[in-house]
């Protein structure tokens, strides 16, 4: 899981709260507009943001 934003302190502490929730993390990061986050599942499944810039 990666988090990204301005402020790391905040960012690391978002990823650690959505670890801790499980799938319905996906669902509160999602609603954290300010911070874009990648997510790959134990089931190679990929969940990212729509703002943030991916590259091939």
């Amino acid at each position: 899981m990666t988090v990204v934003g301005d402020d790391l302190g905040v960012a690391d502490a978002y990823a650690t709260a959505a670890l801790a929730m499980g799938t319905s993390g996906l669902n509160w990061l999602a609603r954290r507009d300010e911070h874009p986050y990648a997510v790959v599942t134990d089931n190679a499944r990929q969940h990212y943001s729509a703002g943030l810039p991916l590259t091939d």
